[in-house]
């Protein structure tokens, strides 16, 4: 039997505006959820927000999407197809430069986050994370800005960082306050090198030894 929904496909710019207010164009499914809740009310009697269970239900088998998602859905009348899916726009040759990413990455990493991670985090992971960003979008008219590529790997790493608070404060409760403090400070062992270099200096500068410091 047809569905009273009516889906169409098509294209339509949603999802989460960037920092210049543009969203990107997504896949959706177009469908008819305000006729099928009048429809729904006409056929059985019941009240709207019973029709809007009924329909979301409808939807839910439709799209498959989760309970949480399916009301929205009835509510602005359409679905986007693979909403949490990245975008990528692969080079079509298979052409990547591999150097030029690293040094974007390493350039970000200096600029933005040298001496400011937080302890559980290697910088090589949050470099790699952003030049496999650059690659995913390297088949982008606009990847050969550097521009472009640099913001790119910026927002790799700090959804990164996000990621990765997160999923410790979900395992150790009370752990992203304590996160969110060291990754506004500088990295533990970054001050700890740094103040034993200035008393080795002052123990050199004044000629004490060892022995006379432990005395």
């Amino acid at each position: 039997m047809e569905s009273r929904l009516y889906p169409s496909r098509e294209m339509l710019a949603g999802g989460p505006a960037s920092q210049n207010g543009n969203r990107r164009e997504r896949e959706v499914i177009r469908l008819y959820t305000e006729k099928a809740v009048r429809q729904v009310m006409a056929a059985i009697g019941c009240d709207r927000e019973a029709a809007k269970k009924l329909v979301a239900k409808e939807v839910r088998l439709l799209t498959g999407c989760d309970w949480k998602t399916a009301p929205v859905v009835v509510e602005r009348g359409f679905y986007i197809v693979d909403y949490k899916r990245r975008t990528r726009h692969l080079p079509e040759d298979g052409a990547f430069d591999h150097n030029a990413a690293y040094r974007m990455a390493g350039f970000v990493y200096k600029r933005k986050f040298e001496g400011r991670l937080p302890w559980y985090i290697d910088p090589e992971d949050l470099v790699q994370e952003a030049v496999i960003r650059i690659y995913e979008m390297s088949g982008h008219p606009a990847s050969q800005e550097k521009k472009y590529r640099f913001y790119l790997a910026l927002n790799a790493m700090r959804g990164f960082l996000e990621r990765q608070g997160r999923l410790r404060s979900s395992v150790e409760p009370g752990y992203k306050e304590s996160c969110r403090e060291e990754k506004a400070s500088p990295d533990t062992w970054g001050r700890s090198h740094r103040a034993t270099e200035n008393m080795c200096r002052i123990i050199e500068a004044k000629g004490i030894t060892p022995r006379e410091l432990a005395a």
